[in-house]
């Protein structure tokens, strides 16, 4: 057991047990998360802290590498490692937390365009209670018993032809239920990530996938949008360089920025997919929600090698506290899944499950779907005229559909500083979507929880914070 004091007043055990590299990395990002070492501060350079660890230049290095990868670092020529993280920034990264930012004030209303999930009054609570009062009527007991660690099969089965007749050939044996796209995520980090692995992501992206991925210790490469989503030529370069284990994206609507990747890139990508062998992971959130035109085509309608690993949740549209949602498995690695999610939670609610499938069964899910598209659209179009006479800040992608609006701040300010205790709105800052932290003058807008009436007064407020 080796004590270690910095320079920065950090004491740290160094367990033998752990290699060398790994020791110095846990012992620097403890130190950067307790902000001995703040934003903005700068490590010791490499030498330096090879002399103070007891180590060789290369192993420090390493050490450096890893906390980069984690996004913990920036390496700046001539600058040296500045740390760039601010634990402020970053509340739990679960499935939607990320955006549940609660706010002490004194008193003022907060409107919150920062959640990406309906308000309450939104749900449909009285198709669902018909339907769980009939199921423990029909089934007793049995509700409450475990289900299948794969999900409930009369549940897979119905899914499974509700998105048949949507064009995706996904078969009811490919199903497996999960409890939100967070929890989707996550067994794929536990059954195909390991440390060291590449993994491509749109830049920005969605936050719970930026942690979770970093918690492995994978390296992520960031795809630049423009306004038809990320480039085929950028995903090309990037599997030429070096393996490509997947491909993660929110392609419809996406998740900041609300772009869709065009169908000929969508096609253009699972032929990628095939060249290079890498999988493809569609988290598919608010595609239902379209506004113009008809639905675009997923991009696991174009799949047919099993290249693709499609994840639905159902939390945006219909109640996030449901905890329901699926992923497709490729048939390879069923068994390695299936025996992931038992081992997390052995399997979802027997009644939820029970109860959502009756509830698709009997249709009520179309009908809430078009209330919530129609609703949504109306607050689409209040948002995106309001935001035409905002002058501090700037949309960035001309959304179609889905939630959220992605805004610049005109004079680059850190989007961090807006949504203060006391400022009555609350925003998702743009720091905490990228991979690689280079959108902090930039953030997201949702209207999921804001009513029509209020849209316009919470921009008010937004400008007024940027002035």
């Amino acid at each position: 057991m080796v004590l270690y004091q910095s320079d920065a007043g950090v004491s740290t055990d160094l367990d033998k047990n752990q290699s060398s590299s790994v020791r110095i990395f846990e012992t620097l990002k403890q130190s950067i998360l307790n902000e001995h070492y703040p934003e903005g501060s700068v490590l010791p350079p490499v030498r330096k802290a090879a002399q103070q660890f007891d180590v060789n230049p290369a192993t420090v290095m390493k050490a450096y590498n890893r906390l980069e990868t984690e996004g913990l670092i920036e390496k700046r020529g001539g600058s040296g490692c500045t740390v760039i993280y601010n634990p402020a920034s970053l509340q739990s990264s679960g499935d939607d937390e990320m955006e549940r930012i609660e706010l002490k004030t004194t008193g003022r209303e907060i409107i919150n365009f920062a959640s990406g999930s309906l308000s309450s009054d939104l749900f449909p609570v009285n198709e669902f209670r018909e339907c769980l009062n009939e199921v423990l009527e029909r089934d007793g007991g049995e509700a409450f018993h475990y289900q299948d660690a794969q999900g409930y099969e009369p549940l897979r089965r119905t899914v499974s032809q509700l998105l048949q007749n949507e064009g995706l050939p996904i078969h009811r044996d490919e199903i497996q239920v999960v409890s939100g796209s967070q929890q989707a995520i996550d067994l794929i980090v536990r059954t195909l990530i390991h440390e060291g692995d590449l993994i491509m992501m749109e830049s920005p992206g969605y936050s719970g996938a930026i942690s979770a991925f970093r918690r492995a210790g994978a390296r992520i490469a960031s795809l630049p949008l423009d306004s038809n989503g990320f480039s085929l030529k950028a995903v090309e370069e990037t599997a030429k360089r070096g393996k490509v284990r997947l491909l993660y994206t929110t392609s419809t609507y996406q998740n900041p920025s609300g772009v869709t990747l065009s169908p000929y890139r969508k096609k253009g990508l699972v032929e990628l997919a095939r060249k290079y062998d890498f999988l493809i992971v569609e988290d598919d959130c608010v595609s239902d929600l379209y506004y113009s035109g008809t639905k675009p085509p997923l991009i696991k309608s174009f799949d047919r090698n099993d290249r693709v690993i499609y994840i639905k949740s159902y939390s945006k549209i219909f109640m996030p506290g449901l905890r329901l949602g699926l992923m497709t498995i490729p048939a390879a690695l069923k068994p390695l899944f299936i025996a992931a999610k038992y081992s997390t939670d052995i399997s979802n609610s027997g009644l939820n499950q029970r109860a959502f499938e009756l509830y698709m069964k009997k249709g009520y899910h179309i009908t809430h779907s078009r209330r919530i598209q129609t609703i949504m659209g109306a607050r689409f179009e209040i948002m995106k005229k309001a935001i035409e006479s905002m002058r501090a800040c700037s949309l960035v992608y001309e959304p179609e559909g889905g939630l959220y609006f992605w805004m610049r701040i005109n004079s680059g300010a850190d989007s961090q500083l807006i949504g203060t205790e006391n400022a009555g709105v609350q925003i998702l800052p743009g720091r905490v979507m990228s991979p690689d932290r280079r959108t902090a003058d930039c953030f997201r807008l949702s209207f999921a929880a804001v009513e029509a009436d209020r849209i316009a007064k919470g921009l008010k407020r937004v400008e007024e914070l940027l002035n």
